[in-house]
């Protein structure tokens, strides 16, 4: 259920309790979301707000493939969740490709507050499930019955199971425009494989103020099974500000097993601040997973 009151600006939206929109509207004017309430956006919509602001312990998501576009400003409060699915993260398409999509954010100006997140955790290629089986995705893991699986690959190779025996698959995906999502591990028994990372895209006219994270991790194993690896962001700004940072780490195997570990994600912001300062602080500090 969607309660929205727009009892002071008929196009204002103020969301008091949990809602969903499949099909988004074409334009909102301003789009408040209470605190502790959740709410979420279905994929493949182009949703277009004036503002937004996403309050404490909201969890805002956003579904694969859709696009949030905000005129001005997009506030994400401390303790608030934006989470960006993904789509087409579990098989090919008609033509053998695998072709996963994230989400994409468009603002003027984005604030992520300290103790805030912008995740796409997990919401890469899914986890392989049946026993003995390779991962998902362009850099699945191999698994089978004799040795512990191997990790997912991504922006770096993922690790082998012990002795070798199930190997991990290249690297792919772009260091210039990284879109892809993580791939899965394989398994043997004991348990599936980790998640792959998904991939968000956001793009920022003037200032990204980022005291909070924005995250593309993968997860890690079960049993004698290899983990995810990391998904990709990609952030275009003026400006970057702020304490905090970026992750699109790895998941690990399960500890005591030999699974193998995984290939860490892509991760590319580029501002002129960035440039100015050669990448050395704060959330500049970094250009690519691990």
């Amino acid at each position: 259920m969607l309660f929205v009151d727009t009892s002071v600006v008929p196009n204002n939206w103020h969301v008091y309790q949990n809602g969903a929109i499949d099909d988004a509207p074409s334009s909102v004017g301003t789009l408040v979301v209470d605190t502790n309430a959740t709410f979420s956006v279905a994929s493949n919509q182009l949703f277009a707000v004036g503002a937004l602001s996403v309050s404490t312990g909201v969890t805002f998501t956003v579904g694969g493939g859709a696009t949030i576009m905000v005129d001005h400003a997009f506030f994400v409060a401390g303790n608030a969740t934006v989470v960006c699915q993904s789509v087409d993260n579990a098989a090919t398409n008609a033509l053998g490709l695998w072709s996963g999509r994230g989400a994409t954010l468009i603002a003027s100006n984005l604030t992520v507050e300290a103790g805030a997140r912008i995740s796409a955790d997990n919401q890469g290629y899914v986890s392989q499930t049946a026993e003995y089986n390779n991962g998902i995705g362009p850099g699945a893991g191999q698994g089978g019955n004799i040795h512990a699986g191997a990790g997912g690959s991504h922006g770096g190779r993922g690790g082998d199971g012990d002795y070798d025996y199930y190997h991990s698959a290249p690297a792919y995906g772009s260091m210039l425009a990284p879109l892809t999502l993580g791939s899965s591990g394989g398994t043997h028994w004991g348990g599936a494989s980790g998640v792959g990372g998904g991939a968000i895209r956001i793009v920022v006219a003037d200032t990204a103020a980022l005291d909070g994270w924005i995250t593309a991790n993968g997860s890690s194993a079960v049993g004698h099974s290899g983990g995810g690896a990391g998904g990709s962001i990609w952030l275009t700004a003026g400006a970057l500000s702020g304490q905090g940072g970026f992750r699109a780490d790895g998941g690990a195997y399960a500890p005591g097993y030999a699974g193998g570990g995984v290939g860490g994600g892509r991760r590319r912001r580029r501002s002129p601040l960035c440039r100015a300062l050669g990448a050395r602080h704060g959330p500049c500090a970094s250009e690519r997973g691990r």
